[in-house]
């Protein structure tokens, strides 16, 4: 497999709605937290959200009031298909259910492993150690196509393929931003 060239920060596309914002039923912000850490997750509840807006469905991608990365069967089929040896992920089985009380099955993709992608030298971190304007490296990048930047909550690092994939299945709901990646 060649080397990507172009990575992409892939998150929810905002649309200043409440109403299309998924509310946790029986699951807390502990868990939102537990999933934030690194290492595989054993005790997982029964992960559901309630989509309160029955004139907009929810996206492939899920806006979800814990701030838990939510996808569709689709989207994960996407990412699943391009995960390198190097991309672990832990899918949990979700459901989002409708106003109409419709269960569908979405995934929270858990990623046991949280990689320092960034180029040192090339970014720029404030006092508290958080990055504020970061460069990838792309020596760090290499071997994967599906990851994240630690906890940093739902977004995906995509290289360029997979994001070529999402857009050509017409997933809806993302926002693809190019990242800046060092050589």
């Amino acid at each position: 497999m060649e080397p990507q060239k172009n990575y992409f920060e892939v998150t929810w596309k905002s649309t200043g709605d409440a109403s299309r914002v998924a509310d946790p039923v029986n699951h807390d912000f502990d868990f939102s937290r537990r999933l934030r850490r690194p290492g595989r997750l054993t005790e997982i509840p029964d992960l559901r959200w309630t989509w309160p807006n029955s004139e907009h469905p929810p996206g492939d991608i899920v806006v979800a009031v814990d701030g838990e990365r939510v996808v569709s069967q689709r989207m994960k089929d996407i990412l699943e298909s391009h995960q390198t040896v190097d991309d672990e992920i832990q899918w949990l089985p979700g459901t989002v259910i409708g106003p109409n009380g419709i269960e569908q099955p979405h995934w929270v993709p858990h990623f046991p492993q949280q990689l320092d992608l960034y180029d040192h030298e090339h970014s720029t971190f404030g006092p508290n150690g958080l990055p504020i304007r970061y460069v990838l490296s792309a020596s760090k990048l290499a071997s994967h196509a599906v990851t994240i930047m630690g906890a940093k909550a739902m977004t995906f690092v995509l290289a360029e393929r997979v994001v070529d994939d999402l857009k050509h299945a017409g997933c809806t709901g993302l926002m693809y931003m190019k990242l800046r990646v060092a050589p």
